[in-house]
């Protein structure tokens, strides 16, 4: 029985990138989708001109929010609204390799969602690195690594509608929904990675998340919705019922960082047991000395 394909977008604004990456995903892909499911959150630019020009194409739908809901609700939104048994994510500013659905719906199996590496590139395209597992282990797949961050890129996954029925709708308090997806796949240890560069991954001054750049301060405010992401996960019935304690010693981590506050000393074993001392030793004295030794360390990485 033939399967059906997906592709998921959300757009803002998105006008000077955005025909390059339609047709990376409707015209090039040697594995044909059947649909696309795009939410505008509101442009104001010429967006939604360039997605009228793909009025034609059956496969395309377009979906106009009435007021700015942000990301992770335009691509629930989208989520939602799709109907096939793989899901792929777009953003709108990237560039899709000519085999990327094929290869990632024949390695997916059994697994809930599979990611690949990517390459970086500039606004104007230029190579500013072939791969960006040389920057990140994108092989980690374990449950409790992704309470403390997240490794897979939206850009670069696909799900299985399993997973899109486990998830939806969101809980309320999600960070991103790649993240969100793949804590919910971790957990079931189903989730895998493709080391193979499928994406052209475009690093540019309106990235919403980016491969590099961040500063102490924006780091700050990442542990700090982290742990709201990861407070939201409690009201999960299934998962809060096998992983309350791992998730309640994960909030108790991303609010030290945050606030620059002590762990809980439960904490500090929890971490040790899981990622071994060096690794405790830098989150013990960033939340134990204060900000200015936090920032120090920081620098240092």
């Amino acid at each position: 029985m033939k399967i059906k394909i997906s592709v998921v977008m959300a757009t803002y604004n998105g006008a000077k990138y955005l025909q390059q990456q339609l047709d990376s995903i409707l015209i090039a892909q040697s594995l044909q989708i059947d649909e696309l499911i795009i939410v505008d959150d509101c442009s104001s630019d010429e967006t939604t001109k360039i997605l009228n020009q793909y009025d034609n194409d059956p496969r395309v739908t377009v979906i106009l929010n009435r007021e700015n809901q942000g990301v992770v609700k335009s691509f629930e939104a989208a989520m939602k609204n799709s109907g096939g048994d793989f899901i792929f994510f777009s953003d709108q500013d990237d560039v899709w390799h000519k085999d990327k659905v094929r290869k990632l719906i024949d390695i997916i199996g059994d697994n809930l969602l599979m990611h690949s590496d990517a390459r970086l590139i500039s606004a104007n395209g230029s190579i500013i690195e072939s791969s960006f597992s040389r920057h990140k282990n994108l092989q980690l797949n374990r449950f409790i690594d992704f309470l403390i961050g997240n490794i897979v890129t939206g850009c670069t996954m696909v799900c299985s509608r399993e997973l899109l029925d486990f998830v939806l709708p969101f809980p309320a308090g999600i960070m991103m929904h790649d993240h969100y997806l793949a804590i919910c796949a971790s957990f079931f240890n189903r989730l895998g990675y493709c080391n193979e560069v499928l994406t052209d991954y475009r690093q540019h001054d309106e990235n919403i998340m980016g491969g590099f750049g961040v500063t102490y301060n924006k780091l700050r405010q990442y542990h700090q919705k982290q742990a709201e992401q990861l407070s939201s996960m409690l009201l999960h019935s299934q998962i809060s019922a096998c992983q309350s304690n791992a998730i309640m010693m994960a909030i108790d981590y991303h609010c030290s960082i945050a606030y620059s506050k002590p762990p809980a000393l439960a904490t500090l074993y929890w971490y040790f047991k899981h990622f071994r001392l060096k690794r405790t030793i830098g989150f013990m004295l960033r939340g134990s000395l204060g900000e200015r030794v936090a920032k120090i360390f920081y620098k240092m990485r």
